[in-house]
């Protein structure tokens, strides 16, 4: 009996001490809440106070001053409805499983962190124009609204003028711009900024030294374009370009802001500024740490910023005006977000920019991201809504809604990738040479695999022609719905819908390892383009299978291929495809082929020809209709297709994702 007693006592201390060390291992200490109310808080109350929601703390300097007393499981929640000036600095990690939160309590709107203010402090000076001093202001200002609506700074020309507000480029020095007498008259625009359609994709900002006649001379940026004659530019950030109510001009040496406002007086209106550069700094490698509930407002230059941390989540948050981006990673892994609204992003929304691994964007809306030229910033890699380096790695990019972008959607890059079940509609408006769904390798000319584009919808690629020059008079607009461009390799693109392109549907610039299956392609300039040009290797192994074409047009072609060699029977593998038009529009294909002097010709041929020629498309098809396609979006952003009575399969924006982990 005694011996019994004794087994039970060593395994009751036995489970005792294994119970001890998995809390200690997973840091299961009692967690703690704090509470913060800008409206009711106070920040000279304890510790033990601030614990309560009747007493709680009241500023972002007090949270910053408290932060590195946090612990794994702890909590920070903000109270509904009141509004948080300042700038987060988040020092201190969770766990894995157990991460510092942020949140609100109570109930109403949720609450705000930002840097913006309201200014009231008017002075008239005469002809609608008003000045208020910026005090607080940390560097330059980005973003200034009126009434929850961001506004541009002032501009010559107006936007809403001859070829949206561009001036023609006439002749191109070092460092220096000309026009004619057109702009002699007006206003001596040293020290403003003129901005310059470089080409189709690059709008750069340069601060002018001094405007001579039609002569404008500026310093230089680093990023290798240079002007071109017939490409556009205009000037801002000058207090004589003031002409049009909401436009403004801040001046950061004497820290003036000037604005034009022909609605009264400003003081009335809720006018208001970012006054710092970020509203949330998570630190360099600060981990575990979750998000909720919270809009996160105005910001010069980034909303969030994560360094080389892991396991960051924002999730039901609303972000919106950023100067340069919503969200900025570098080093990341395993960054979620999820279930947001990001609107208003001044250049781009997400920038992945290197070694972000296991990023998931799920279930989000993005609106408004770059909607003004001049406002972004310069050089390449900008204006995305989701910008993802080529060292990226397993993203997870699916069930997101975009509307509005002012250039790329969704531009993926790195190894398995995958873009799902997206729907964006209306994008390339403020600069082109780019699509809905983009992708790079470039002279790198690296291998990439296990890439997929799956169940898209795409619609309504517009292009911005204005201030740009056409490299062929007879081009389409330079915008595309999917473009795999460079050396870009190893993708599936599968089930997406495609519709109301200028350009083409699926553009393949030197590409190679694609796959292209049960794609639907409607009324877009061409259907599928291959290029293969100077800039890239031979395009190969484009294996494209069960595809849907519909081209409503006499001057549109299904297929376009354009080839700097006779190797168009090289570059893939077309088969049980199907090609329809209206009842007045025969499928046609436009290639380029070699005449018996072994010169390049562009031939246009029909389908029995298209298939003879290169012996693609044994097995496919063509029709003719008499009605043309309908195509509807609703209010949930559900898309559907109709030739006459009949309604086509369209792809189900998060219908194979809903509940995903």
């Amino acid at each position: 009996m005694l011996l019994i007693i004794k087994m039970i006592k060593s395994l009751l201390n036995v489970s005792l001490l294994t119970i001890a060390l998995f809390v200690c291992g997973n840091n299961f200490a009692i967690s703690k809440t704090f509470h913060f109310s800008s409206s009711e808080g106070d920040d000279t109350r304890s510790v033990a106070e601030a614990q309560n929601p009747d007493t709680p703390w009241k500023s972002i300097e007090k949270l910053n001053s408290i932060f590195r007393m946090l612990l794994p499981g702890d909590s920070v929640k903000f109270k509904a409805g009141d509004v948080f000036i300042g700038e987060i600095k988040a020092v201190r990690s969770g766990i894995p499983n157990n991460p510092i939160r942020f949140d609100q309590y109570g109930s109403g709107k949720k609450p705000v962190l930002t840097t913006m203010v309201q200014v009231k402090d008017w002075v008239s000076k005469g002809g609608n124009l008003y000045e208020a001093n910026l005090h607080d202001l940390d560097g330059l200002l980005n973003v200034l609204t009126i009434d929850d609506v961001v506004y541009p700074m002032g501009r010559y020309p107006n936007a809403d003028t001859n070829n949206n507000g561009y001036l023609t480029i006439e002749s191109v020095n070092e460092n220096a711009i000309s026009h004619d007498n057109q702009i002699r008259q007006f206003h001596d625009f040293s020290g403003a900024e003129v901005v310059i359609r470089k080409n189709n994709w690059i709008i750069d900002r340069h601060t002018i030294n001094r405007v001579s006649g039609g002569t404008i001379s500026y310093l230089p940026v680093e990023n290798g374009y240079q002007p071109k004659n017939g490409f556009g530019f205009f000037f801002q950030n000058h207090a004589g370009t003031l002409d049009r109510s909401g436009e403004w001009f801040f001046d950061p040496a004497t820290k003036k802001l000037m604005l034009y406002f022909d609605k009264g007086n400003p003081a009335s209106t809720n006018i208001q500024v970012a006054t710092g550069k970020q509203v949330i700094n998570i630190q360099p490698k600060v981990s575990n740490i979750n998000f909720h509930n919270l809009e996160i407002k105005g910001a010069n230059e980034k909303l969030i910023s994560v360094d080389q941390g892991s396991n960051i989540k924002f999730d039901n948050c609303d972000l919106l005006f950023s100067g340069h981006y919503s969200i900025h990673a570098v080093g990341s892994t395993n960054l979620t977000v999820e279930n947001s609204r990001i609107e208003d992003a001044l250049n781009g929304a997400v920038f992945l920019q290197w070694e972000d691994r296991g990023t998931i964007i799920r279930n989000n809306t993005f609106n408004r991201i770059f909607p003004f030229p001049g406002m972004g910033k310069n050089g390449e890699m900008q204006s995305s809504g989701i910008y993802m380096s080529e060292t990226s790695y397993a993203g997870l990019i699916v069930c997101n809604r975009f509307q509005d972008m002012g250039y790329i959607a969704i531009n993926f890059n790195g190894n398995k990738t995958e873009v799902k079940n997206n729907l964006i509609d209306t994008y390339c408006t403020v600069k082109d040479d780019g699509a809905a769904i983009y992708t790079y390798s470039g002279k790198e000319n690296k291998e990439f695999s296990d890439r997929k584009v799956i169940g898209n919808i795409i619609i309504n690629g517009k292009g911005a022609r204005e201030g740009t020059k056409p490299y062929g008079p007879n081009d389409l607009p330079y915008v595309e719905g999917i473009y795999i461009d460079d050396n870009a390799s190893g993708v599936e693109i599968k089930d997406n819908l495609i519709a109301n392109v200028e350009g083409s549907g699926i553009f393949l610039h030197n590409a190679r390892n694609i796959i292209l299956e049960k794609n639907q392609i409607y009324h877009t300039g061409n259907g599928l383009k291959m290029v293969h040009d100077d800039l890239g290797d031979p395009i190969r192994n484009i294996r494209m299978t069960d595809n849907y074409f519909f081209n409503s047009s006499p001057d549109r072609e299904h297929i376009v291929i354009k080839t700097k060699e006779a190797d168009i029977k090289e570059m893939g593998d077309f088969k049980r495809n199907h090609y329809a038009g209206m009842r007045s529009v025969k499928p046609r294909f436009g290639v380029d082929l070699l005449d018996r002097s072994n010169r390049k010709r562009s031939s246009k041929l029909e389908f029995q020809d298209w298939c003879k020629t290169f012996g693609f498309d044994t097995e496919s098809t063509q029709e003719t209709t008499e009605d043309g396609f309908d195509i509807t979006v609703d209010e949930q952003g559900e898309v559907s297709i109709k030739n006459g009575e009949f309604k086509f399969p369209t792809p189900k924006i998060c219908a194979t994702e809903t509940g995903m982990d």
